[in-house]
């Protein structure tokens, strides 16, 4: 039997998830962190178990917020297998009242609106998603899943993009009200609605199919969300053999075609945990850090703030920023869940940095909250990443509560700090809160 985890040939010892996928001892310990012994902790002997028994496990998974977005594979099991949140951070509840955040209004620095849409157009979501890439695996003739792959493993099996228009928005503005603030200009008087006001997101086009969508978008954005729909440009690191000159050009004419809402060049970067077997292969390796520096390279030319996707590549990430661009340039370290020791360098090498803070700081021994914990508030951003790390923008104001809770400060004084961190680093301007 071939481990779904590592794709390792474990024959018959390992453990069977509820959803029919096998995993070897150490995968299942990692995404698990049970041991044969089952619940309880007692020293008395049992027998390894072949099925987990969910009724028994529910509450033992990572822990979860049960607002963000359960498809989240921290835990290692995902949605499909009806995990539960464990229990609510003890510091989840508010340490102010809700008006006080609601007066501030909140910046989303990193989404994928095109996304959020296009899962609450479709109803088979997840199979479009999926679908519409290949399965790399399957095409190298070493895919173990086989049906239950979520990738293509044939012509038949894409699934096509659906296309997006203004009508998909109307429903996110409705649940979005926004300051009503056009770009550098006067707000309206925010008590006039209830709820917090969405000031700004910024979403990330990292795929061709995603262009056309992205524009459409940021003009419908200026009628439907006072403009606070602003953009980015880039190759994403698991798209990397894509990125060609006719890409690289179709995403400047972009953003040229929005003008001063595109705001900056990503994602782009290095992704050795995602493509994990890709990387073991030295061509492949270089061929990923050679996007990456030529993306970087390009935002230096061209002046655009960068938008870095990283994750079990922080030596390459370090080298491919220490070498392609100027000290003073603005950087946003997306979602950034790495090591301390990363950040430090980030914030002493790239004095104009970023740290994006997402919805993985919610889990309370994970690396964003460590992250959160030593990122000083003047560095900071607040992102959902939307569909992914949480559901959608307007959980921006729940993350706040949830990284005073980390740092022991106010909320209104973290999502303060972020609006401002945000609105500086894209727009280049202090806007008044």
């Amino acid at each position: 039997m071939f481990c779904g985890g590592c794709g390792d040939e474990s024959g018959s010892s390992g453990w069977e998830a509820p959803n029919g996928v096998f995993f070897c001892e150490p995968c299942w310990l990692h995404w698990w962190g049970r041991d044969s012994k089952g619940e309880n902790d007692s020293n008395d002997s049992q027998d390894p178990v072949d099925v987990w028994d969910l009724n028994k496990a529910v509450g033992k998974c990572v822990k979860k917020a049960p607002s963000f977005c359960r498809t989240w594979q921290g835990c290692g099991c995902g949605d499909d297998l009806n995990c539960r949140p464990s229990e609510v951070l003890k510091g989840w509840s508010d340490n102010e009242v809700g008006k006080d955040l609601e007066e501030l209004g909140y910046c989303d620095a990193h989404c994928h609106l095109d996304y959020c849409l296009l899962n609450a157009k479709c109803t088979d979501a997840e199979t479009w998603s999926d679908k519409q890439w290949m399965c790399t695996r399957w095409q190298e003739g070493r895919c173990w899943l086989g049906r239950d792959c979520d990738y293509a493993h044939s012509e038949e099996e894409l699934a096509q993009r659906p296309q997006l228009d203004h009508f998909d928005l109307l429903a996110f503005a409705h649940m979005h009200p926004t300051e009503g603030r056009q770009r550098r200009g006067t707000r309206q008087d925010m008590s006039k609605k209830g709820g917090s006001k969405l000031r700004c997101l910024i979403t990330s086009c990292c795929e061709a199919e995603a262009i056309e969508d992205t524009r459409m978008l940021v003009a419908a954005g200026k009628r439907l969300l006072s403009g606070a729909v602003y953009c980015t440009f880039g190759c994403h690191p698991h798209n990397y053999r894509e990125y060609d000159s006719a890409l690289e050009t179709q995403f400047l004419h972009a953003i040229e075609a929005c003008g001063a809402w595109a705001v900056g060049w990503g994602e782009c970067g290095l992704d050795y945990y995602k493509n994990h077997y890709e990387a073991l292969c030295d061509e492949n390796r270089a061929l990923m850090v050679a996007v990456f520096a030529r993306q970087a390279r390009l935002a230096a030319e061209r002046r655009l703030p960068l938008v870095v996707h990283t994750r079990d590549a922080e030596e390459d990430t370090l080298l491919v920023l220490q070498d392609c661009l100027p000290r003073e340039h603005p950087v946003h370290i997306h979602a950034f869940q790495g090591s301390v020791y990363m950040l430090m360098c980030i914030l002493d090498m790239l004095p104009n940095a970023i740290i994006g803070i997402s919805g993985t700081a919610t889990f309370e021994a994970g690396a964003a909250a460590e992250i959160a914990r030593h990122c000083p508030l003047n560095r900071l951003v607040l992102e959902t990443d939307a569909p992914y790390l949480c559901n959608e923008p307007r959980e921006i104001p729940s993350l706040a509560r949830c990284v005073a809770h980390i740092k022991g400060i106010k909320a209104s004084e973290v999502l303060a700090a972020a609006n401002r961190n945000c609105e500086r680093f894209f727009f280049g301007v202090e806007k008044l809160i």
